[in-house]
């Protein structure tokens, strides 16, 4: 989470009006629901004049700050919501489903999309928790076979069990024969799957489910001194292997005891074990395991950025200009955050690992 104090420092900057060398004034806006967009250009204009000009929202007008946390399977992504309602604020429940749109313009882009799953407040504000649309599979736990199955297959089936969209999902594998049992829920066997396929898994802005490696072009470009506002490399020498333990006795009849032995059957260990750094340290074990499992062993970065609603989990993101070269080049995503306050601005931050 970003600390007060940065965003008190930034609020001139990330909040200001728009002219000549300023960015144009982030907005928010709150809507039930998850509906399209409004109208733009033409048509909004011609609303407009026949209705008269628009009234405020009370859910977008009372918003006192909003935080969007983005993750991938098998952890499940969050948005939390502060209001300071007034009277004309409407009744919300428990499952009540949000959309939380973030940017420029009347209609910025949708960043969450989620059910309330707490509620609650004090000193007057009232504080939302939205959930993933992908919980309920967190609680669906099987012993299951399949035969002659594909990736995709499999994922828009289990999806369905949660009545979720499917997104862009890539056709991955085909299994002659799969097994799963109870010891995971079906949202982490998604993001196992995923994991082995080489792709992420993870709900979009608009609540749907997509199953996709990263791919196109980068959303956005950063610079070190021009809008880059941190960044932390972690980052080695690919050349390096990190050392994986000594091998039993038993070494020369490949057998290695717990703990010991290498993933993937390689030298090169720390892709699947937990990190801590970036966003969620509890949750390193999830980012851990999309980092490539060491198949790219050249670290990743944590970055601050002005906020940027396009950069999402498997979104490309390219850095330049940085302190030595490093952290120079294409990443991806697999962890975002999005943090909104009026009057003080939108920031982002982001964990990359190479693309």
């Amino acid at each position: 989470m970003i600390g007060d104090a940065l965003m008190d420092s930034l609020g001139g900057v990330l909040g200001g009006s728009s002219g000549a060398g300023t960015l144009p004034p982030p907005r928010a806006k709150v809507s039930r629901g998850g509906g399209a967009p409004s109208a733009g250009g033409f048509g909004a204009e011609l609303v407009a004049l026949l209705t008269g000009p628009a009234q405020p929202d009370p859910l977008t007008a009372a918003l006192v700050e909003a935080e969007v946390r983005l993750l991938p399977a098998p952890a499940l992504a969050l948005c939390r919501l502060r209001f300071l309602p007034g009277s004309d604020f409407p009744a919300l429940a428990a499952g009540d489903v949000l959309k939380l749109q973030l940017g420029a313009g009347d209609d910025p882009p949708a960043v969450f999309t989620g059910p309330i799953t707490l509620i609650g407040g004090a000193g007057g504000q009232l504080e939302l928790v939205l959930g993933a649309a992908a919980a309920p599979l967190t609680r669906v736990r099987r012993n299951a076979g399949y035969e002659n199955q594909g990736f995709a297959d499999l994922i828009k089936l289990w999806a369905g069990e949660a009545s979720l969209t499917p997104g862009d999902i890539d056709a991955g594998p085909k299994y002659a024969f799969l097994a799963i049992d109870a010891q995971a829920s079906l949202w982490e066997w998604m993001a196992r799957l995923g994991h082995a396929a080489g792709v992420h898994v993870w709900m979009d802005a608009n609540a749907r489910l997509n199953a996709r490696a990263s791919r196109g072009q980068p959303v956005a470009s950063w610079g070190w001194g021009r809008d880059l506002l941190g960044l932390q490399a972690e980052l080695h020498d690919p050349a390096i292997t990190a050392f994986a333990g000594l091998a039993t006795g038993k070494a020369k009849e490949g057998a290695w005891s717990a703990g010991e032995k290498p993933a993937g059957g390689a030298a090169a260990g720390g892709g699947g074990s937990p990190a801590g750094g970036g966003i969620g340290g509890a949750l390193g074990g999830a980012l851990g395991a999309l980092s490539g499992g060491g198949a790219k062993p050249a670290g990743r970065v944590h970055i601050t950025v002005p906020g940027c609603p396009a950069l999402d989990i498997a979104s490309p993101f390219a850095l330049e200009d940085c302190p030595g070269g490093r952290g120079d080049g294409t990443w991806v995503a697999i962890a975002v955050e999005h943090r909104f306050a009026p009057g003080q601005g939108f920031i982002t931050r982001a964990t990359g690992v190479p693309a």
